[in-house]
């Protein structure tokens, strides 16, 4: 045994410049997928920590517009409420408002802005199973003024103090400022991986909307019954609504498990789970990649270890012996990349979380690393190591010594399978990352119908004293030579508007349009720079809270001629506008969906806070002068704190918010780029041992061509000619492919770029170009040295 691996070490080093480029491959490939097995671990680990997390799941909504189906995830709270006294296979039932209204809890002086901040039915914890520091789940929320925070929530506030029982102040825009909650429990803070993130939990008795049918803002999880049938308790759920609120036609209700919200939308179509899928092809894809390097440059030299092994057989050694001593070599060669992979991967994690952005740690007592590295052995192990060694301890002693091994024409033609194997790889990469990096290019510079620079943007949600002022902070705002203009809107451009049902003259009884209904400032489409394609819009006097602006598409769907001047009405609100113009359409969602129907009013004062007396206007948009950032930030802070001192200006840019909404497309963008250049440098490293070695074994013929008069082009020419034709054949195999794949990929996303030959001639002539570069060097080396010393060591 000790023979053996002395002898494996041997000759380990005597192919020096062989045994670096496998070493090299497989460390590299190693490390990839490792980190790559990381990222799938992790998305697909979310939300399955909690003790029933198969029963538990989210409601979802189905609506047909126009023979259209559109689903969300937004419900009101009398689903839960109907489902717990109405459905048998529900076990419970729990109303969450992911976006509390309080902009911050207050303790002695200080005051805590946070924007995680839930309200939650009683039944909570009886669904989401927590740890408790403090207190328990039976007495969370004794009384509407109880507040659970979280572990580092209560830490940030009281330090190293008990918690439990202490009295907080809130602000609200809707029960006022000062308000006063007792904190009923701390718990630990929610795992990383999970998509129910939350500071604090206020409760749910506090709401306006409790067991309502109003406000379909909400999101509603079921625990489910073990023996239950979702389908089952998801018609019942529908049978409910239409009995109890038949104002709105909702073609279904879903149930999403809870597990799934990570990996699939609403409708359950792949979203994350795709990625999933294509990060775990790229992982194996590398690791054959390397494995493939290994068998080429292995079976290639195989002629180098001819002698020795045709002498070991005559000496009388068995097959099973050679067998041991060559898999000896292939083990020792892979644990030694395994280990530097694993170095590699300590040293990469602080920049692969960058690029991620989560939290992975490199633990050596993880069992996941272990396992990973146990089946990343066997794999690689017996996928490159067992043929090579099969093929040399099978060959004939005679043979052997003659250095005619039988089957080397096979051997031979099962390297250019596999080289054509590698680069159809290779290519299939190089045009899949163009295409994604082109159409990520796409969204990001789209033309959105609206200024998305210079402008920022503010979440006054819960700040009272903005929405109650905005008149008087905007005008003096609108003074500042700095900024262009101001506005308002109820919510973000980026995802504006909530949907509902509405009339209109001419309506036939079976025609039925669910609608974004958004309010806005009147001067909002100027602002922004949106056209009106018809109709004078807003007039400037109080006759406008009347009017409303629709957009191209809603007047398409409701198939309405001439609608400037005519009437559309939103029963469940009960009003009732007069159509002031048609605005063009414009994205008010994220690109993966279409443009849907939009109507736009003014903000009823009052309407919605009437002891406030403020705007629902929840968010303000103040547009910049060109060159004049700085100067308008400084101006809008000023006012700011004159109106509103007890909360601190946040602000963003309105394209770097529309950036942030791909931020996680981005990323997964950068990551598979990433991992198309280590295949290619992986692929290119092996190319690059073969051609060396064809170098060397052409060192005589090379000689006595050069000194027969061959120039350096013709030697060259000969050297790659081979590779050449083999990445060609690649390229013919790899293009189909990845265009049949691409385009398939592209069907997720409503506005998409073609697939144009000019992607295919760029990642063609990036792979040529890289082959040149890999084949020529070796090549111009091997035709550029001396004839005669070639000839004298040959």
């Amino acid at each position: 045994m000790f023979y053996n691996l002395k002898i494996a070490i041997r000759n380990l080093r005597s192919n020096g410049i062989y045994s670096m480029i496998n070493m090299i491959g497989l460390s590299v490939s190693l490390a990839t997928c490792i980190l790559i097995l990381f990222w799938i671990v992790d998305e697909l680990s979310y939300d399955r920590f909690y003790n029933r997390s198969k029963d538990i799941y989210l409601v979802t909504t189905n609506m047909n517009n126009e023979g259209k189906e559109s689903f969300g995830v937004s419900t009101p709270t009398a689903v839960s409420y109907y489902a717990r006294t109405e459905i048998p296979g529900v076990e419970n039932a729990c109303a969450v408002n992911m976006n509390y209204d309080l902009g911050y809890v207050g303790y002695n002086d200080k005051k805590f802005f946070e924007n995680r901040f839930i309200a939650a039915d009683t039944t909570f914890f009886r669904i989401f199973d927590v740890r408790f520091i403090e207190g328990s789940a039976n007495q969370a929320w004794p009384d509407p003024y109880s507040v659970v925070l979280t572990q580092s929530m209560a830490k940030k506030i009281f330090g190293n103090e008990p918690a439990l029982g202490k009295e907080l102040s809130g602000g609200n825009s809707q029960m006022g400022s000062n308000e006063i909650y007792y904190v009923s429990a701390v718990i630990a803070d929610q795992p990383k991986n999970s998509e129910l993130q939350y500071d604090a939990i206020f409760s749910f008795e506090r709401s306006r909307h409790k067991n309502t049918w109003i406000n379909w803002s909400w999101r509603n999880f079921f625990l489910l019954r073990p023996d239950a049938d979702k389908n089952a308790v998801a018609q019942q759920l529908l049978e409910s609504q239409e009995k109890n609120f038949s104002k709105i036609k909702l073609h279904a209700f879903g149930l999403q498990p809870l597990a799934d919200l990570r990996l699939h939308a609403p409708d359950g179509k792949e979203s994350g789970m795709a990625s999933v899928r294509l990060f775990s092809i790229v992982a194996l894809s590398l690791l054959v990649i390397a494995c493939i390097n290994y068998v080429n440059l292995t079976t290639a030299r195989a002629n180098k270890r001819n002698k020795e092994i045709g002498v070991k057989k005559i000496l009388g050694a068995p097959k099973r012996k050679l067998f041991g001593q060559l898999m000896n070599e292939t083990l020792i060669l892979i644990t030694l990349s395994l280990v530097i992979a694993l170095f590699l991967v300590f040293l990469l994690i602080p920049s692969y979380n960058n690029i991620t952005g989560k939290h992975f740690v490199f633990n050596p007592a993880n069992p996941i690393i272990w396992g990973t590295c146990g089946c990343m052995l066997l794999f690689v192990t017996l996928f490159s190591g067992v043929y090579p060694t099969l093929k040399l301890s099978s060959f004939h002693p005679v043979q052997s010594l003659r250095m005619q091994p039988k089957g080397g024409k096979v051997g031979f033609s099962l390297r250019k399978i596999l080289v054509v194997f590698q680069f159809v790889t290779v290519a299939v990469f190089i045009t899949s990352a163009i295409v994604v990096n082109s159409q990520l290019h796409y969204i990001q510079h789209k033309q959105l119908g609206y200024d998305r620079e210079q402008v920022l943007e503010m979440n006054v949600f819960t700040n009272l004293d903005i929405r109650t002022h905005y008149d008087s902070f905007k005008s003096e705002l609108e003074k500042e030579p700095a900024i262009a203009g101001v506005t308002g809107s109820q919510g973000s451009i980026l995802y504006a508007g909530g949907w509902e049902t509405v009339d209109w003259e001419g309506k036939s009884s079976e025609n039925q349009i669910m609608t974004a209904i958004w309010e806005t400032d009147r001067n909002f489409s100027s602002i922004m720079n949106m056209k009106l394609t018809e109709g004078p819009g807003y007039t400037g006097t109080p006759a406008d809270s009347s009017f409303c602006l629709v957009n191209e598409t809603a007047i398409k769907q409701i198939g309405m001629e001439n609608p400037v001047g005519k009437r559309i009405s939103i029963p469940m609100r009960n009003q009732q506008y007069t159509i002031a113009g048609v605005i063009k359409d414009f994205h008010f969602e994220p690109l993966n969906s279409v443009i849907g129907p939009l109507i736009m009013h003014l903000s009823p004062r009052a309407v919605h806070m009437p002891s406030m007396n403020a705007y629902s206007y929840s968010t303000i948009y103040v547009k910049t002068q060109p060159g004049k950032t700085q100067e308008a930030v400084v101006a809008t802070e000023k006012v700011w704190k004159k109106i509103s001192p007890a909360f601190p200006l946040t602000y963003r840019f309105l394209d770097d918010a529309f950036n942030e909404m791909y931020r996680s497309e981005s990323q997964k963008g950068q990551l598979f780029s990433f991992f198309s250049v280590i295949s290619v440098l992986i692929s290119c490293l092996g190319l690059f041992g073969l051609v060396t070695y064809t170098a060397e074994t052409k060192t005589k013929e090379i000689g006595i061509r050069k000194i027969l008069g061959a120039s350096v082009s013709n030697i060259v020419r000969m050297l790659s000619k081979e590779f050449l034709i083999l990445v060609g054949i690649a390229m013919l195999i790899a293009f189909p492919l990845a265009y049949y794949w691409l385009d398939k990929m592209l069907q997720d996303y409503a506005y998409r770029i073609g697939i144009g030959w000019w992607i295919f001639a760029l990642a063609g002539m990036i792979t040529i170009v890289l082959t040149l570069l890999t084949v020529g060097w070796q090549a111009v080396k091997a035709a550029t040295s001396n004839p005669v010393k070639s000839i004298k060591t040959e």
